[in-house]
């Protein structure tokens, strides 16, 4: 019987050009595939069904993928998606940063209530089980919170709701990053019956993870730039759409 090299579900892969970087949304990891590794990636990714037996997509590599969890073997004829390409950025070696958060969040009160509720629900999700599977948990509750919203937000409400999870999250001795702030936007949001795009994103040149919501596909309450982030996870309600490889 045929066999066939496959790729979890939960694995998002992006290709910058010189790496093709993998999320695993299942553990909260991150790989970096270059050289040959990139190559059998891209080369499993093009192809319509993978036959482990290929000499070109055989040997150490492909073994080293299988025991890190990031391929597998099936019986099953498995169609890879396309690996998701980010633009081209200009070489810094590492001498730029990526800024992901604005300086001063607003002072509107009109979602502090939702916001307060949203980040207590986030954080609880996010501890409530084993570490190495929260980003999962967290992905999950975006992807149901989209699901109960009946109402696109506004750009206007969506910065809202972003500034005041912000602010509110100051109160909390607990750390909260870009993803617990996008998170709990989008719950916030959800609480008063509007729903965004909750969308997850990798940068280049230094590679950097960056979580955010968006209405219309502009992102909400976001600096420029958050435009150098490619989208590999997007989640928006019924029909949401993840990008994956």
């Amino acid at each position: 019987m045929p066999q066939h090299l496959a790729c979890p579900d939960y694995i998002h892969a992006i290709d910058t050009g010189r790496t093709v970087v993998l999320v695993d949304f299942r553990r909260a990891s991150t790989y970096a595939l270059t050289g040959e590794a990139r190559r059998i990636w891209l080369a499993l990714s093009h192809a319509r069904e993978c036959d482990e037996t290929r000499p070109e997509i055989s040997g150490d590599v492909v073994g080293e993928l299988r025991k890190r969890g990031l391929l597998y073997v099936t019986t099953q004829p498995y169609r890879w998606r396309p690996v998701v390409c980010s633009p081209p950025s200009q070489a810094s070696w590492g001498t730029q940063t990526v800024p992901v958060r604005l300086e001063q969040p607003s002072t509107s009160d009109h979602f502090s209530l939702a916001a307060t509720a949203a980040l207590a629900i986030t954080l609880a999700v996010r501890h409530l089980g084993t570490t190495h599977r929260a980003l999962r948990r967290l992905t999950c509750l975006a992807r149901w919170a989209t699901t109960i919203a009946r109402r696109e937000a506004s750009v206007a409400e969506a910065e809202k709701s972003i500034l005041t999870v912000r602010r509110t999250a100051r109160l909390w001795p607990a750390r909260i990053a870009c993803l617990e702030e996008s998170i709990a936007a989008t719950l916030a949001l959800a609480l008063t019956g509007r729903r965004a795009t909750w969308c997850h994103g990798v940068a280049t040149d230094p590679i950097a993870l960056h979580a955010w919501i968006e209405v219309g596909g502009s992102p909400a309450a976001e600096p420029p730039s958050t435009e150098r982030f490619t989208a590999i996870l997007r989640i928006h309600g019924n029909d949401h759409t993840e990008r994956r490889n």
